[in-house]
């Protein structure tokens, strides 16, 4: 999976999760089989949506957005190893 792919829905069985995604990109869905399903898409989570579970509190209060980009930033992070970016 990668930037461009969205969930659609899920359906469980005593065994595990079968996802379907979407690639945006080319439009064509596809299914993943696991054995646990993680919901960590947000306040407004599509996931928690599907299967009801309860939020308290207003959602969608502030924006948020993620910018990919490429750079060598190896002589400004090469003594700062993190999780945030790779070297």
């Amino acid at each position: 999976m990668g930037f461009d792919t969205e969930y659609v829905s899920h359906v469980q069985d005593q065994d595990g999760v079968t996802t379907t995604v979407r690639d945006r990109l080319s439009e064509k869905e596809y299914r993943i089989r696991s054995k646990y399903l993680i919901g960590a898409d947000g306040g407004r989570s599509r996931v928690a949506e599907d299967i009801g579970l309860p939020m308290e509190g207003k959602m969608g209060l502030a924006g948020s957005m993620n910018i990919l980009f490429d750079a060598d930033l190896t002589r400004y992070a090469a003594y700062r190893p993190a999780v945030l970016f790779l070297a």
